[in-house]
């Protein structure tokens, strides 16, 4: 995460290089499984049960920005996220949205949304509960008073495996990638290795990420809510299996 500025992101000339990095690769690796559309659908569904004349939301966590793009024709949207090369991608899908660069623990935008959402466990990246409560609290800052705050949590402490490891490849018509990624946990915490290789016109690629993510309890989740004043409800499934959280003033 960043520190709590907020900025508007823009792509400017010469940035990329070409080479490939996770953010670039993030959006072939996960087209094959992950439904975004459907997810959105659900998403507005819930977000319209919950206020009816939603008009406003904001994607804490909105990563490239693919739930966004599914969002767009429906609410007048808003993102942001910590990472810089993911809103840079988000940028070229969704040219007219307003992104910012910000941490989801301190964020301050003079606006109020009738529904904020994190998405794809990017809660996850909270890495102590003093964190969980305050970006709970940072995006309740921003709901309307009659809003409604979605997030889907990263895998709970008492289900995650302890350790696992997996392998997948996906291949396009300019590339092919192989991604290693091994699970260890300890402390709460589930860290992911992983490891690319990319083959395309340029030669092969190898490069390394590591990504911390916390598991918090569902009782933690729920206390952080109460913490910030939300009433929330937890969904045990949700869309992928995480659950889901619902929460509103």
């Amino acid at each position: 995460m960043t520190n709590g500025s907020v900025s508007p992101v823009q792509i400017r000339e010469g940035e990329r290089d070409g080479t490939p990095d996770g953010a670039s690769l993030y959006d072939l690796l996960h087209s094959p499984s992950k439904r975004y559309d459907l997810e959105a659908h659900e998403v507005r569904r819930l977000v319209r049960h919950v206020t009816p004349d939603s008009k406003t939301l904001l994607d804490v966590g909105c990563g490239t920005g693919e739930h966004l793009r599914h969002l767009l024709p429906h609410f007048d949207v808003a993102g942001l996220d910590s990472s810089q090369t993911m809103l840079r991608a988000a940028s070229v899908k969704l040219p007219t949205v307003q992104l910012h660069l910000a941490d989801m623990r301190t964020f301050r935008l003079d606006e109020r949304f009738d529904a904020v959402i994190c998405m794809f466990s990017s809660i996850g990246y909270a890495p102590d509960l003093a964190s969980l409560d305050s970006a709970i609290a940072s995006m309740a800052m921003h709901l309307a008073p009659c809003g409604v705050l979605i997030i889907e949590p990263w895998h709970h402490a008492n289900v995650w495996p302890e350790n696992h490891r997996y392998t997948e490849t996906v291949l396009d018509e300019a590339m092919n990638v192989k991604r290693a990624v091994s699970v260890s946990v300890a402390d709460q915490v589930s860290t992911l290795r992983m490891h690319y290789e990319i083959a395309d016109v340029n030669g092969l690629h190898r490069f390394e990420e590591e990504h911390a993510l916390r598991l918090f309890s569902v009782d933690e989740y729920l206390g952080a809510f109460d913490s910030a004043g939300l009433s929330a409800r937890h969904l045990p499934i949700g869309f992928t299996g995480r659950g889901l959280f619902i929460a509103k003033p």
